[in-house]
């Protein structure tokens, strides 16, 4: 978040009100906006390795007479691709999976966020996915700020 949007929200919200600021990012094979770390895929997933895909997020933000207060980062949408190992020989297979979550899919109680000082950028994505191939078994980390 730049300085001329905390501006931004000095000028345009109350002296107590609440603002939600949507977000976006995109992972690469090499590079992308942040990471995307798949932890405890399941047995047919074996080792994932992510080749792109974007997710976009939200910041609850409350603006009071002291400042900007986060309370804490929503998951709105997810999609990825990836591919995997062959189980025998350990060789990445050549067929990716893709992935394609909403925010239907993505419970507010399976997203927790750790979120350091501004930038309040994305730096990283963490999937549990519990060793489940059904998302709803999947729980989320998403690291903010630097």
């Amino acid at each position: 978040m730049t300085m001329d949007k905390l501006k931004k929200y000095r000028e345009i919200l109350s002296e107590s009100s609440t603002h939600n600021e949507g977000f976006s990012a995109s992972f690469e094979r090499s590079g992308g906006d942040a990471t995307l770390d798949i932890d405890n895929p399941p047995p047919a997933w074996k080792s994932p390795y992510v080749t792109g895909g974007k997710a976009k997020w939200e910041l609850d933000i409350y603006y009071k007479s002291s400042g900007l207060e986060i309370n804490g980062a929503r998951l709105l949408s997810l999609g990825f691709s990836f591919t995997v190992e062959d189980p025998e020989t350990g060789e990445e297979l050549p067929d990716e999976i893709e992935i394609e979550l909403s925010s239907d899919d993505i419970f507010y109680t399976d997203t927790e966020s750790e979120i350091g000082k501004p930038d309040y950028f994305l730096n990283a994505l963490e999937v549990d996915m519990n060793n489940s191939e059904d998302s709803s078994n999947w729980k989320y980390l998403l690291d903010i700020g630097s």
